[in-house]
């Protein structure tokens, strides 16, 4: 009787982790190129969402133009498997905190725009930061790797940032790049 017991409680646990993995992938429309998954819209309703790293065995690399627009997120897991985050990804949700994978070599421009963000952590991988990537947030400080040599235009635009740390590494800085801020240093 236990081992019948225990087998049956084992399996639903089994089924149920099952289920729970079947439906976070379910939420996702993406499309499959070169053995690679590139996420290209959510359709759940979750606020707090983990991008699943592999989706059929398959390594999800890549988060499509507007995946995530105006989807109500508050919270967002990226998975290290991703190198490129596409234009207005995640713009216009409630995303307050955000550290991107040192995966990503790649964001797209207004990618993060019109958030909450109140911190980011930006990769050393990346080498650019696109057109609008961060505005109109609520960031107070930012610190930019050394692995990155320009900053578009509008790219901390209307935040709160009283600080910035800009490396030698950084050659261009396009227009307006920390225009409406409060920076004193």
């Amino acid at each position: 009787m236990k081992k019948t017991v225990f087998g049956l409680i084992a399996m639903t646990l089994i089924t149920a982790g099952t289920a729970l993995s079947a439906q976070n992938a379910a939420d996702f429309t993406y499309t499959v190129s070169n053995g690679a998954i590139t996420i290209t819209g959510y359709t759940g309703s979750a606020q707090h969402v983990t991008i699943p790293g592999r989706i059929d065995a398959l390594p999800v690399t890549a988060i499509a133009d507007h995946a995530f627009y105006e989807a109500k997120l508050s919270s967002v897991v990226i998975p290290d498997s991703v190198a490129a985050i596409g234009e207005v990804a995640f713009r216009g949700n409630r995303l307050t905190g955000l550290t991107i994978p040192a995966s990503v070599t790649v964001i797209e421009g207004w990618a993060f725009a019109y958030n909450q963000l109140t911190s980011v952590t930006i990769p050393a991988s990346l080498t650019a930061i696109g057109d609008s990537v961060f505005l109109g947030n609520r960031l107070t400080s930012v610190t930019i790797p050394d692995s990155v040599t320009a900053i578009a235009n509008n790219a901390f635009s209307n935040n709160q940032l009283t600080s910035v740390t800009i490396p030698d590494s950084v050659t261009a800085i396009g227009d307006g790049a920390f225009a409406y801020n409060e920076l004193t240093s």
